[in-house]
C-alpha cells in the first residue's frame, strides 16, 4: 500500500513538473533545444529521465565546493523582480540551493521542492558548446547568451539577489577588497579606456563576477575573465540555432 502511495505521489509530481515547464515554454521562454539539465534525483530515479529529456540547459557539476553552501543559482526571466521570484516560484524555471556539505541541491519548480543529488557537487559552469568546455571549465559561467535569450543569474545569498538588468556593484562590498593592487589599477584602466563593455558585476568568495554584453563569468584575475567572457560569448553564438537567435522572452 505504501509503495502504491509513493508511486501515486511520484506520478503527480511528474505531471506537475511537465505542466510547469510546458507552461513556461508556452509563455514565451526561449528554451535551448540542443542542451539539457544533467542531474541525478535522490530517491526519485523515475524523474531522472524526465529531467534530462526536457530541453533545458546542460549544467556541469564539478568537485564539491562547500564555500558556496547555502547559495542559490537561478534561471529566470530578464528583469523579473526579486520579490516576485521569492513570492511566485512558478515564475522561475529552476532554482538550486546548495546544502551545507556542498553536495546536495534543491530543485524548485512551481510549488515543489525536489531534493537532487548532483553527479558531483555544485554547479561550476554552463556549457553551450562541447569544444569550449576545456576553456571555461575552471570558471563559474553565470550567463552566456545573446541579450534576448535565457538569463542566468546568481543569488548569493538569496535575499541579496541581483538581476542582469541592474547595476550590481552597489549591492556588494567594494570589489577592490577582493583584488590585488595591480588588478585594481588594471580595472580602473579598463573602465577608463576600454570600449568593449567589460565591467564588474558582483563577487563570489575569493572571486569577482565580470560581465560583457550579457555574459557573466567569475574569475580572480581580469585577464582570465576576459578570456572566458570571449569564449562564453562565442559559445552562445555557436550553440544557438538560427531560429532562436532572434527569439525574445516576453
Amino acid at each position: 500500500m505504501a509503495l502504491k502511495t509513493e508511486k501515486n505521489k511520484l506520478k503527480a509530481l511528474r505531471k506537475q513538473m511537465v505542466t510547469t515547464l510546458t507552461l513556461l515554454h508556452h509563455r514565451g521562454w526561449a528554451l535551448i533545444p540542443q542542451v539539457h539539465l544533467t542531474a541525478r534525483v535522490t530517491g526519485l530515479p523515475e524523474l531522472t529521465d524526465l529531467i534530462t529529456d526536457l530541453p533545458l540547459l546542460t549544467i556541469q557539476l564539478p568537485e564539491p565546493f562547500p564555500k558556496l553552501a547555502g547559495d542559490y543559482l537561478l534561471i529566470t526571466r530578464p528583469g523579473l523582480p526579486v520579490v516576485d521570484v521569492i513570492k511566485k516560484p512558478e515564475e522561475t524555471i529552476l532554482l538550486f540551493k546548495c546544502a551545507e556539505n556542498g553536495t546536495v541541491l534543491h530543485l524548485m519548480g512551481s510549488q515543489h521542492d525536489i531534493r537532487i543529488e548532483p553527479c558531483s557537487a555544485l554547479i561550476n559552469h554552463l556549457r553551450f558548446h562541447e569544444k569550449l568546455a576545456g576553456t571555461i571549465k575552471n570558471a563559474i559561467v553565470m550567463l552566456a547568451e545573446p541579450d534576448d535569450l535565457i538569463r542566468l543569474s546568481a543569488i548569493m545569498p538569496y535575499e541579496n539577489a541581483f538581476s542582469p538588468d541592474k547595476v550590481l556593484c552597489s549591492a556588494w562590498p567594494p570589489v577592490k577588497n577582493l583584488l590585488d593592487p595591480p588588478d585594481v589599477k588594471q580595472l580602473c584602466q579598463i573602465f577608463d579606456t576600454d570600449t568593449n563593455g567589460y565591467r564588474v558585476a558582483g563577487h563570489l568568495p575569493g572571486l569577482v563576477i565580470w560581465e560583457k554584453h550579457g555574459a557573466y563569468v567569475a574569475a580572480k584575475r581580469i585577464s582570465s575573465a576576459i578570456t572566458m567572457l570571449e569564449a562564453a560569448s562565442k559559445a552562445a553564438r555557436l550553440a544557438l540555432p538560427f531560429s532562436l537567435q532572434t527569439q525574445t522572452i516576453l
